[in-house]
């Protein structure tokens, strides 16, 4: 067993956590941090504003990235809604009704 670190960052550059964990190897490590990120990229994205980011990192022993997923929001003008696709809208619209159990 290998141990690795989970580092998660926000745009303001702080860290919000360094935890560790043992795992089996590099294959290993990217299943988990996977399934790390889709745990916790929902909540994340709720306090997300635009132009901002946020990212959970997998490391080394000696501290040092291995992987990286990062979730940008970005603003393309000066009022975001005139940006958003009608694609778009619909994907928040079905969320919605998941969150509402409709």
């Amino acid at each position: 067993m290998t141990l690795y670190y989970f580092r998660i960052q926000n745009t303001s550059g702080g860290e919000v956590a360094d935890l560790s964990t043992d795992l089996a190897n590099h294959d290993a490590a990217w299943i988990d941090l996977a399934n790390v990120c889709g745990d916790l990229v929902r909540d994340a994205t709720r306090s997300l504003r635009p132009n901002a980011h946020w990212q959970l990192e997998l490391l080394d022993v000696a501290k040092k990235p291995l992987f990286r997923i990062r979730v940008v929001a970005e603003s393309f003008g000066s009022d975001w809604r005139d940006n958003v696709t009608p694609a778009l809208i619909v994907m928040f619209w079905r969320w919605q009704r998941l969150e509402s159990g409709r």
